[in-house]
């Protein structure tokens, strides 16, 4: 009879595999952090991607924290986001 052991010896031998894109990089000089008020997410794009994803529907109230209404680059709803410069 055999058993499934997932933590037994295949987790001592197994080796894992860093993912490329989840190091730590500098941002570049176009790069914006977009954090979404509907999904609190906090996504990193550049701004010209930026520019095409929030382009069907684009609003800015300034004054207002979080003050773009626009697409959301992660939930895809139309929400409140706060755009700054990413560090």
């Amino acid at each position: 009879m055999k058993r499934s052991d997932p933590l037994g010896k295949r987790a001592l031998f197994s080796v894992v595999v860093e993912d490329p894109a989840a190091e730590a990089r500098t941002p570049g000089p176009l790069d914006i952090a977009v954090r979404c008020s509907a999904c609190e997410a906090r996504t990193t794009t550049n701004l010209p991607d930026l520019v095409v994803k929030a382009f069907p529907f684009w609003f800015w109230m300034p004054g207002r924290k979080p003050g773009h209404l626009m697409r959301c680059p992660s939930c895809h709803e139309v929400a409140w986001q706060d755009i700054s410069r990413a560090r």
